[in-house]
């Protein structure tokens, strides 16, 4: 279930990206853009796409409430990064330091 403290943790970054793919569009990520700041900017990859992770974003997430295993290994080896689940449909992308 989607919680409150997953929309403060994504709204509190400075300029973060929520990456969802079209499975997962109706209907959290309808509710999601409700309770979200406008400064974050919003991917939907395709089923089987990748999204382009630009510089200067300073917090970005996955939001899958059909869990994308393609998606997810795709992002970390492509980007050479680490998930972390914050909550059952939430994961934050990190980069090694």
């Amino acid at each position: 279930m989607i919680q409150l403290k997953d929309f403060y943790i994504i709204n509190q970054g400075k300029k973060p990206l929520l990456i969802s793919d079209e499975d997962n569009l109706f209907p959290p990520l309808q509710v999601l853009t409700k309770l979200i700041d406008p400064k974050v900017q919003f991917q939907i990859v395709g089923k089987n796409q990748l999204p382009e992770i630009t510089n200067g974003f300073t917090d970005i997430f996955l939001f899958l409430f059909e869990p994308s295993d393609f998606l997810k290994a795709g992002v970390e080896k492509v980007y050479n990064s680490k998930l972390q689940q914050v909550d059952d449909f939430l994961w934050k992308i990190t980069k090694p330091n």
